[in-house]
Formats: C-alpha cells, sequence, structure tokens
C-alpha cells in the first residue's frame, strides 16, 4: 500500500520507513529538529497559504498542527517530506530541509494532500487520483511560483495568460516526477499520458483557495482568500461538499 505521497524530494512506500533514520551526532539531531520545529511554527503563523490550508483542515474536521498530524522526523537521502495517508499524518524531513522558505513550500505541499485525502474521496491507489492531488499540490504550495530571472531565461513576460502556461508545466512537471519516484514499473510515457488526463482540470481547483496563489513570488503582498462555500467539481477528486 502506499503510505506516503510527496513529490518534494521523493516517496517513502514503505510504513513510515524513515522513522528509524539517525544520522550525525544527538546534538545535532537535536538541533536539526527543533530547526524543523521553529520553521513550521513560524509558517503557521506567517505563511498566508498554510494558515488558510490549516484553518480550512480544522473547518473540515481534520485539525493539523505541529505535534498533531505535523511531524518532523529525519529522512533518507533524497526525501523532504511526505505524507503519511495510512496514520493520517505529514512529516518535514528535518535533515534534509536546510532552509526557511523550503520548509514552508514543503509544509504547504504536504498540507494540500492533508486537504485532499480530508474533503475528497481519494484513492491514493488510483494514479490519476495521485497525480491530481500532485498537480494540485505544487501548483497550491508555491512551488511553481517563478522570480524575475526563471521568467526572463524562460522568455516570459509578466502577462497573466503567460504566468499562468508556465505554471501548468511546472504543475505538470512535479506530478509526472512524483508518479515516477513511487512507481518504478511506469515509463516516462505512461506517466505523461496520466498526468496529461487531469492535468488542467486540477490546476484549475484551486480549493480551499479562491484561486490559484499568485504565480509571481515577488507579489508576497496578495494574500489568497479563503474560498466561498461552493460546489467545486474535479473530474478526480470529488469533494465531501459535493456528495
Amino acid at each position: 500500500s502506499v503510505s506516503v505521497q510527496s513529490d518534494i524530494g521523493g516517496v517513502c512506500v514503505c510504513e513510515r520507513c524513515f522513522l528509524s533514520m539517525q544520522s550525525g551526532t544527538a546534538e545535532k539531531r537535536r538541533q536539526e529538529h527543533d530547526r524543523c520545529i521553529k520553521w513550521v511554527k513560524q509558517a503557521a503563523h506567517d505563511h498566508p497559504g498554510v494558515k488558510i490550508l490549516l484553518e480550512a483542515l480544522r473547518k473540515a474536521g481534520c485539525p493539523t498542527k505541529v505535534g498533531h498530524r505535523i511531524l518532523c522526523e529525519p529522512c533518507p537521502d533524497g526525501f523532504q517530506g511526505g505524507y503519511d495517508a495510512v496514520n493520517k499524518e505529514l512529516v518535514i524531513c528535518e535533515n534534509q530541509v536546510f532552509s526557511r522558505s523550503t520548509a514552508w513550500n514543503v509544509l504547504a505541499h504536504e498540507l494540500v494532500h492533508t486537504y485532499d485525502d480530508c474533503t475528497a474521496h481519494v484513492d491514493w491507489d488510483n494514479l490519476e487520483h495521485w497525480a491530481c492531488s500532485e498537480v494540485r499540490a505544487a501548483t497550491l504550495s508555491g512551488e511553481c511560483s517563478l522570480g524575475f530571472s526563471q521568467l526572463a531565461r524562460a522568455g516570459f513576460g509578466l502577462l497573466p495568460w503567460k504566468l499562468r502556461l508556465a505554471g501548468l508545466a511546472c504543475s505538470r512537471r512535479h506530478a509526472v516526477r512524483s508518479l515516477l519516484s513511487l512507481q518504478e514499473q511506469l515509463s516516462l510515457k505512461e506517466a505523461e499520458q496520466v498526468v496529461d488526463k487531469v492535468v488542467v482540470r486540477c490546476y484549475v481547483d484551486s480549493s480551499p483557495f479562491a484561486d490559484i496563489p499568485p504565480l509571481h513570488k515577488h507579489k508576497t503582498s496578495r494574500c489568497w482568500p479563503l474560498d466561498e462555500p461552493k460546489k467545486k467539481e474535479s473530474a478526480n477528486l470529488i469533494r465531501t461538499e459535493d456528495k
């Protein structure tokens, strides 16, 4: 069974196989753990997207906070975080996340998976369901926000439709990579075919946000409002309020 879902750095398939990972001195491990906890708490207080996701989870009956469904734990190389669909917990890899901004992005990403698992009928063994949640997580966490230098290298101006296309392409890449990291039997072509079935519909499913968060990471003053109560339909994730 699939226990952990993440496309940030990798996926752990066994029952929280990284729980026993220990490296370095006890003092170093304590410092890494304390640093991770500090960054997660800061995100819960200061990161607009994380705050909205936590509030949406609370309203949906899945309260999530540090120490309860949000854990900092050591992980193997190549992992930055994961969502444990069995124990309903998300993990930030304390020994693999080395900056506050990365920790915040990982937390937001895994909170989207948590929200999908809480509010939608997600079958994590269904590749289309999983791909849909990965597209949403990459889109809504800010992973695909672009800086000025990235836009210049890509040849994109600041036109909204060009930003949207860049964001869509980025979310697609993240989802394909995530599928390949877990399903070793999948070829690149097969993973792309699965993602392409859902990418457009899932990219525009911004729940619990009223809209997709800003794609330009320098526009930090623009906060993301909560979605107003309304029916949101997706071909792959059917939310509780849509039953």
